[in-house]
C-alpha cells in the first residue's frame, strides 16, 4: 500500500524500495507480476528504460498479462519507440 501511494505521489524512489520488498518477499507470490509491473512504471517513470523494460520482462514471466493496459498505460510512454518494448507485446 505504501509503495502504490508514493508511486501517487511520484516519490518513485520510495516506491521502488517498497515494490522491491514486495517483489523479493516469498509469501507474497502472488503478487509478484503486479509488483514487477509497478516497478518497470516507476524506472520508465524515472527515464531509466533499461530496467523498466527488464522488470517489465520479470512481470510478463511472473504472470502480468494485462496487455491492453500496458498498450494504453501512460506511465510507459517513454518506452513505446523502444524495440524491446515493441518486442515484448509483439503478438500479445
Amino acid at each position: 500500500k505504501q509503495a502504490v501511494d508514493a508511486m501517487g505521489a511520484k516519490d518513485y524512489t520510495t516506491a521502488i524500495s517498497g515494490l522491491k520488498k514486495v517483489y523479493y518477499r516469498p509469501y507474497y507470490r502472488r503478487q509478484m507480476g503486479n509488483a514487477a509491473y509497478n516497478l518497470a512504471c516507476c524506472y520508465a517513470l524515472t527515464s531509466d528504460a533499461e530496467r523498466a523494460i527488464s522488470w517489465l520482462e520479470i512481470a510478463a514471466t511472473d504472470g502480468y498479462s494485462e496487455w491492453d493496459h500496458i498498450r494504453k498505460d501512460s506511465d510507459l510512454d517513454s518506452l513505446r519507440d523502444d524495440p524491446r518494448y515493441k518486442k515484448l507485446l509483439e503478438g500479445k
